[in-house]
């Protein structure tokens, strides 16, 4: 509640200042130069009569600035000529000089009207879609399932579903993939994924490999498309363990031992059982916004950044950050703002604690998955490491293709015969 009050007391000063300057704009005024001896006088009276004068500043020369709105501007004679002060009109300000000037350039005008009212409206919505960790699966298919759940360019924020709706949605669309999440910043939407299928190690089908496993593992079945197979079905075997060896031996009866050197390829089925852990507290941070905010332009010509201000970093001690970006085709402006934030944390259930460990554990684990991995049971467990921390341990329990290539070099005091070309 103290630190609501402090927002409260802020945001209302805020308000104050702003409807100040709005009004003040309104009405007009008129920046003034007072010279002559009598300009310490000439304020004094302005005082007692009630003239508003502000921002009173001495420049070098000796004369006074100050701003008078355009009403009390008129008022200023008399109080001159009795002081023997010169005035002098530096600029004039405010709606009606600005309507003076520009009451003809209708364009200019409108073109004002329409920039403020994207600048206004812009932030509401999502511009910008990136999908990274995707290799496999297209990007279009990704994006179709997105538009499905509600993001895409031009989607409206507050219509986007949450987290969760959006996963399902994404993996129910793409198979293939184990993992997604939408992380929306500002007017981007980050979209990760992770898929079911790593790419192998070995590229080059010429190239003489065995196939290894990935980890420790029950393997189901083997079969060997090319080179010799090590391993059988209802074997345990750990990470590292050649399973199918691409040094395969010729046999002729009363000749030397010789061996031939081949690109092993092999499909490997076999349950694992991958595990992570981590502490999590039982709290979330709540952030409460103080108005205040620090704003950071750029742009961005055909790839080239170029930063428009003298200082990155936020002079703030706590911030949120945002970004919002227009793009025309080639040229982008960026907008980066740190806006202060109060924290103060507040308890978290334990059910809600375990659901966030719960994606947390399943993100760093779906990375390290095999080939076609299908997930067959889950099982969480946690314990208390004090009042409000828990140590999460997640067990996934697949079924995966564990195979990966590994180079294998001819050994030395045996006869190669050749390499096995592969088509690929």
């Amino acid at each position: 509640m103290r630190f609501y009050g402090v927002y409260k007391k802020i945001r209302k000063e805020k308000f104050k200042k702003l409807f100040n300057l709005l009004f003040k704009f309104l009405k007009g005024y008129v920046i003034i130069e007072l010279y002559g001896r009598g300009a310490e006088r000439f304020l004094n009276i302005c005082t007692r009569r009630g003239i508003g004068v502000r921002n009173a500043s001495r420049n070098a020369d000796g004369s006074v600035t100050v701003c008078v709105s355009r009403q009390d501007f008129k008022l200023l004679r008399p109080i001159a000529y009795k002081t023997h002060t010169r005035v002098h009109i530096v600029k004039k300000k405010g709606f009606r000089e600005l309507h003076r000037r520009y009451k003809n350039r209708f364009g200019l005008i409108a073109g004002f009207v329409l920039f403020f009212v994207f600048m206004f409206v812009a932030p509401r919505f999502i511009w910008t879609v990136n999908i990274s960790g995707n290799e496999s699966v297209s990007t279009e298919s990704i994006r179709d399932a997105l538009r499905e759940a509600g993001i895409y360019p031009g989607a409206p924020k507050s219509k986007i579903p949450d987290g969760f709706t959006v996963k399902r949605i994404i993996i129910k669309r793409n198979p293939e993939l184990m993992w997604a999440w939408a992380y929306i910043s500002g007017t981007t939407a980050d979209i990760q994924v992770s898929e079911r299928e790593l790419p192998p190690l070995v590229v080059d089908r010429d190239e003489p490999c065995s196939i290894a496993a990935s980890c420790d593992a029950y393997i189901k079945s083997i079969r060997a498309l090319n080179g010799e197979r090590i391993a059988d079905g209802g074997s345990v075997v750990q990470a590292g363990d050649t399973l199918v060896s691409g040094r395969v031996p010729v046999y002729k009866e009363g000749a030397p031992e010789k061996y031939m050197y081949v690109h092993a390829r092999a499909e490997v089925e076999a349950y694992t059982e991958r595990r992570e852990s981590g502490v999590y507290r039982l709290e979330y941070e709540h952030r409460t916004p103080t108005g205040r905010a620090e704003n950071r332009v750029y742009l961005d010509l055909f790839g080239k950044r170029i930063n428009l201000y003298a200082k990155e970093e936020s002079s703030y001690e706590l911030y949120d950050t945002s970004e919002a970006k227009y793009t025309i085709p080639g040229v982008t402006l960026g907008l980066v703002t740190y806006s202060e934030v109060l924290a103060e944390t507040e308890p978290m259930s334990l059910e809600g604690c375990l659901q966030e460990a719960k994606e947390d554990l399943e993100m760093k684990i779906s990375k390290r998955l095999g080939k076609n991995a299908v997930l067959i049971d889950e099982d969480i467990q946690y314990d208390y490491v004090s009042e409000n921390e828990i140590t999460v341990r997640l067990t996934m329990s697949c079924m995966e293709d564990i195979g990966v290539e590994m180079p294998v070099a001819p050994e030395t005091g045996t006869e190669e015969i050749s390499i096995d070309k592969q088509e690929n």
